[in-house]
């Protein structure tokens, strides 16, 4: 819910969701300037451009998302917020000229038709500050932190690799999977790390290429991108070759 996707994560979401096109031009079709990440502005801009016109809105008349949930979208004080209720408030409150029938729907994201706080999380509005953390904002603190070195760790690898031995493909089979039995584990992802000299906190970099936690990687969370490209490849081979 960090409102961005890498390129693996990516293409992890439409493998989970059936699609099974040519994810590579997909994303090159998404990500039209090459920031390596794509968010909803790239898929879907004008539910982003509504999205954006309500919180501009929101934000112009109250502090926090929580004070506009309680004095704007939640008069009954129940928690919840229904679509008719929901469709009132923007239009004889807040005075919005917005579609808040189709942004309920974006923002409905069970399909319950009512709205809770959380769920308007998804506006991106600051929220009330707490005077002290809760065990679980500390939790989630230190996970964000966790994921953040992770995805640096991850990119200097990368970059280490690509010098080392000129792309990361090269990189796997001559350097991490000289057996080429396609995975490591933990323990010999370690040591293939030590013998190619490269410094760094392996935990934290396992961490951002394990994503499935299915306890060893292989190419494919190390070059997603080289992957397509080896199916696609298959895939033609196939259909002129295959008998």
């Amino acid at each position: 819910g960090d409102g961005r996707l890498r390129f693996q994560e990516f293409c992890n979401s439409c493998k989970a969701i059936g699609y099974r096109g040519r994810l590579r031009t997909v994303w090159r079709a998404l990500d039209v300037y090459n920031t390596g990440y794509i968010s909803l502005a790239e898929l879907d801009p004008e539910a982003q451009e509504l999205i954006d016109s309500f919180r501009t809105l929101l934000e112009e008349n109250y502090r926090t998302l929580d004070e506009a949930f309680e004095r704007l979208l939640d008069a009954d004080r129940s928690g919840r917020c229904s679509q008719d209720e929901f469709v009132r408030a923007c239009r004889d409150k807040l005075c919005w000229p917005g579609n808040a029938t189709k942004l309920f729907r974006y923002l409905d994201i069970n399909s319950t038709r009512d709205l809770t706080l959380d769920e308007l999380e998804f506006l991106g509005m600051q929220r009330r500050m707490a005077k002290t953390k809760t065990a679980r904002q500390k939790i989630a603190d230190r996970q964000a932190k966790d994921r953040a070195e992770a995805e640096a760790m991850l990119g200097r690898f990368r970059s280490y690799l690509t010098q080392r031995c000129g792309n990361l493909v090269r990189a796997w089979r001559r350097e991490l999977d000289p057996d080429g039995d396609g995975k490591l584990q933990f323990t010999e992802f370690c040591a293939r790390c030590r013998q190619v000299g490269f410094q760094g906190n392996l935990k934290a970099l396992w961490m951002s290429l394990d994503v499935d936690d299915t306890g060893y990687v292989n190419l494919n969370e190390l070059d997603p991108e080289a992957m397509l490209n080896f199916e696609e490849f298959t895939r033609l081979l196939r259909i002129f070759f295959d008998d």
